[in-house]
């Protein structure tokens, strides 16, 4: 395990090594790094584990669709939603940071 990152960042970890050639996929079917992979979602808004592991297949599809690759090609499961150009130009960019240059 890689110390000292935090889901979000496990989760880009994840999907580049997965990418890159690294078997991966026993990471997904260990209990223990795949609750550290969702902890966020978990803890956002008091979410109920079901809620969390549904946004976990959601959020690794998200990352391989930004890299132009699917989920599907690696065997992982992929979620049923596709995000749009515009979604993924969107999330590049802060709209806080976004509102303060304009301010």
């Amino acid at each position: 395990m890689v110390p000292f990152l935090t889901p979000p960042e496990l989760r880009g970890f994840f999907v580049m090594l997965t990418i890159n050639g690294y078997a991966t996929l026993s990471i997904l079917q260990n209990p223990f790094f795949y609750s550290k992979l969702q902890d966020d979602f978990v803890h956002r808004s008091h979410q109920n584990p079901n809620c969390a592991h549904q946004m976990l297949p959601k959020d690794l599809s998200y990352r391989f669709q930004v890299e132009d690759k699917t989920s599907k090609m690696y065997g992982i499961p992929e979620q049923v939603e596709q995000l749009t150009e515009m979604d993924i130009e969107r999330s590049k960019y802060s709209s806080i940071e976004q509102l303060s240059l304009f301010n």
